[in-house]
């Protein structure tokens, strides 16, 4: 998979090793991007919200932007290594419980193995087939797809008796 794929495409799977290698570069740029939110880099002083100095707006515009711009590689990455999981970005927010949600989800990401084999999230996946219910009359020879009969009274149109599943 190559540089770009990893770090903005949601699809696909890595390992752990390509997690680690492209997950820390992103993360150091966005604690350093978080910290500036605080610390001002460019007058040299501490500009958070109890300095008593105003926050300027275009300060947290830019930040913003910079945030979203690291945000976007690091759930991709997340994304492709909970597919190797074989879970979806979804269980990205346990990390949102505080305290235990960080911790389950770097174990899970970092040092548990992927899945073996083809997984839901390969391109070669193909889904099992679906088994098909039928519906047949208990008197006549009627008989239809459950899916294909919207009526919700369960029985035979032409007869009047019940329907149920063959």
């Amino acid at each position: 998979m190559n540089f770009f794929k990893v770090l903005f495409s949601f699809k696909g799977r890595i390992n752990r090793k390509t997690y680690w290698l492209y997950f820390i570069p992103p993360l150091v740029i966005f604690y350093f991007v978080m910290l500036s939110v605080d610390i001002d880099i460019f007058n040299g002083g501490f500009t958070g919200y109890f300095s008593g100095r105003d926050y300027p707006f275009w300060d947290f515009v830019w930040r913003f932007g910079l945030m979203c711009l690291v945000g976007y590689p690091l759930l991709a990455i997340h994304a492709k290594r909970w597919h190797d999981r074989n879970k979806s970005l979804w269980w990205q927010l346990i990390s949102l419980i505080p305290i235990i949600g960080p911790i389950w989800v770097s174990i899970e990401l970092g040092f548990l193995k992927g899945t073996k084999g083809i997984n839901r999230y390969d391109p070669e996946y193909v889904p099992p087939p679906q088994p098909i219910l039928m519906l047949s009359c208990v008197d006549c020879e009627f008989s239809v797809k459950k899916e294909e009969f919207k009526d919700n009274n369960l029985f035979c149109p032409d007869c009047g008796s019940r329907l149920e599943e063959a």
